[in-house]
C-alpha cells in the first residue's frame, strides 16, 4: 500500500488511482482539498513535533528571550504613546488618537519581528540534521515524510509565533483606548500568524536544500522580505483597483495568499524530503 500516493501523507490512506478508478474525480478532488487538514492532523500526532517542542521550548532559552524583547518594547511604546495622549488630536468618529498610535506602533513592531527575526527560527531544522550526521538515523524510522516535515514545520511556527503572541495583552491594551475597531485585532493576527507560517514553511524547505544553516537563513531571509512586501502590494493593488478600498478584502486576501504558499511549500519540502532520504515504504 502506497502510503503517499495521494498526498496525504496518512499511514494507510489508498492510493490516488484506487480512489479515481472507485468513485470517480470527485473524491479524488475532495482528497486534495482536504490535504492540508489531513497533514496537519499528521503532523500534530508526530512524535518529531513532541521532540522538536522539547528540545527549543524546554532546554532554550532563546524563544522566551525573545518573547521578553518583544513585551518590553511593546510596554514600552504603550507608555510613550500613551503618555503624550494629550497631544493627539481627537479623531472625528470620537475615538481616541492614542489607540490609534499604539496599535500602529505594536503593528510595526511585530511585522518589523517577523521580517526580520521569524525566518532565521526554522532554516536550521534539517541543515542542523544533516550536520550532526542524524539526517539517515532520521529517515529510517516509521514515521512519513509528513510527519517529519510537519512536525518540524509547527514546532517552527509555534516558536516564532509565541513572542508575537506574547504582545497581545498590549494590543488589547491599545484597543480599549479607542479609535479602533474590535476586529482590528483578530484581523491583524490573522496576517501576523499567516505570514510567520509562511517563513518557517520557506525555511524549513531551504534548510532540506543546503546544508550551512547561515547559507540557508540568509536565502530564507531574502526570499520571506521580498516576498511578504511583494504580496502585500499586489493585494493591497487588487483591492484598490477590483473593490476600491483597501480595508476589507486586503487582509483576507494576504492571509490567504500566505496560508495558500505556506501550504505549497509545504507539500514542496514533503516531496524533498522523500527525495533526500530516499522514502520508498
Amino acid at each position: 500500500m502506497n502510503t503517499e500516493a495521494n498526498g496525504n501523507g496518512i499511514r494507510g490512506a489508498p492510493a490516488a488511482g484506487s480512489v479515481r478508478g472507485a468513485a470517480g474525480p470527485v473524491p479524488a478532488a475532495a482528497g486534495l482539498v482536504l490535504f492540508p487538514f489531513r497533514v496537519c492532523m499528521a503532523s500534530v500526532a508526530s512524535p518529531v513535533l513532541r521532540l522538536e517542542l522539547k528540545t527549543h521550548l524546554a532546554r532554550s532559552p532563546l524563544p522566551y528571550l525573545a518573547s521578553s524583547v518583544l513585551v518590553l518594547a511593546a510596554g514600552l511604546i504603550f507608555a510613550a504613546v500613551y503618555g503624550m495622549k494629550a497631544r493627539f488630536v481627537e479623531l472625528e468618529s470620537g475615538g481616541s488618537a492614542a489607540g490609534t498610535g499604539v496599535f500602529f506602533a505594536l503593528t510595526v513592531v511585530a511585522t518589523a519581528y517577523i521580517l526580520l527575526a521569524a525566518p532565521w527560527i526554522s532554516c536550521g531544522s534539517f541543515s542542523r540534521e544533516k550536520r550532526e550526521g542524524t539526517m539517515d538515523l532520521l529517515a529510517s524510522t516509521a514515521l512519513t515524510p509528513s510527519e517529519v516535515v510537519g512536525g518540524k514545520t509547527i514546532s517552527a511556527f509555534l516558536r516564532a509565533f509565541m513572542p508575537v503572541l506574547a504582545m497581545l495583552p498590549f494590543f488589547m491594551l491599545g484597543s480599549r483606548l479607542g479609535g479602533v475597531g474590535p476586529l482590528e485585532i483578530p484581523k491583524h493576527y490573522a496576517l501576523f500568524a499567516s505570514a510567520t507560517l509562511f517563513t518557517t514553511a520557506s525555511g524549513v524547505m531551504w534548510s532540506l536544500i543546503f546544508r550551512p544553516v547561515g547559507l540557508a537563513g540568509i536565502v530564507n531571509f531574502l526570499v520571506s522580505v521580498y516576498a511578504i512586501l511583494i504580496l502585500g502590494v499586489a493585494v493591497a493593488i487588487v483591492a484598490r483597483v477590483a473593490i476600491g478600498a483597501y480595508s476589507g478584502f486586503s487582509w483576507i486576501g494576504m492571509s490567504g495568499a500566505f496560508c495558500l504558499l505556506a501550504m505549497a511549500l509545504w507539500a514542496l519540502s514533503i516531496l524533498i524530503y522523500r527525495k533526500a532520504s530516499k522514502w520508498d515504504y
